[in-house]
């Protein structure tokens, strides 16, 4: 017997004792749903469901998950799109489902581009009323972006591990007091940034430190 380790994302999980190499009773091989991709390996559709609950209903190559289909776990994450090797890669979509004030909901959903089991490329992030859309690196909001707050704020630039970080951004504030200029790690901070007060109250262009 096999373990089979997945990176799913935001966590890591290992579905203990599994074994793709033979059918269990919670296993099912769809025969008449298969295809050939273009370097002759065969996709054949599965519905695999492991001791834990989680349940996979994808396309396998030689009893590994790789090509289109879906995970279910019962932390109430969904994946839906293409894996490779077992793990998400290519274009997907991740849901987060959770309680929140008694109440079934989504708490966290990414769309975009995913590499060896991480986000990478172009997404859009919703968690908590927020949403990123942009460039992610492992898992990480990096390269160019937005961010939407939910207190209203919006922020626009470059980005690096998180923080908005670059010679050119953009900053809404939620009482519609706007800057633009150069950002140090989400910071107002440089030489040049012009800051304007909302309700046509004036201006300042010139030196911040640090915000």
């Amino acid at each position: 017997m096999e373990s089979a380790i997945y990176v799913v994302a935001e966590e890591t999980y290992l579905s203990a004792n599994a074994s793709w190499s033979r059918m269990s009773d919670h296993e099912k091989d769809q025969t008449n749903s298969w295809r050939i991709s273009e370097d002759g390996r065969i996709h054949r559709k599965r519905h695999k469901v492991f001791p834990n609950g989680d349940i996979y209903h994808c396309e396998f190559v030689d009893n590994v998950p790789d090509g289109l289909g879906t995970l279910v776990t019962v932390k109430g994450m969904r994946y839906e799109g293409s894996f490779s090797k077992g793990l998400f890669h290519g274009n997907g979509t991740i849901v987060w489902e959770g309680i929140l004030d008694g109440k079934k909901c989504v708490l966290k959903k990414f769309t975009g581009q995913f590499k060896n089991g991480k986000k990478n490329g172009v997404g859009t992030f919703h968690e908590n009323g927020n949403r990123w859309e942009g460039s992610f690196v492992d898992d990480v909001f990096s390269g160019k972006g937005s961010l939407w707050k939910a207190n209203g704020e919006r922020q626009e630039g470059t980005w690096r591990n998180g923080k908005l970080h670059c010679d050119d951004g953009l900053i809404i504030y939620a009482n519609g007091d706007k800057y633009e200029g150069p950002v140090y790690l989400g910071n107002m901070h440089g030489a040049v940034g012009h800051y304007t007060y909302a309700k046509q109250k004036g201006f300042y262009t010139g030196q911040h430190q640090l915000g």
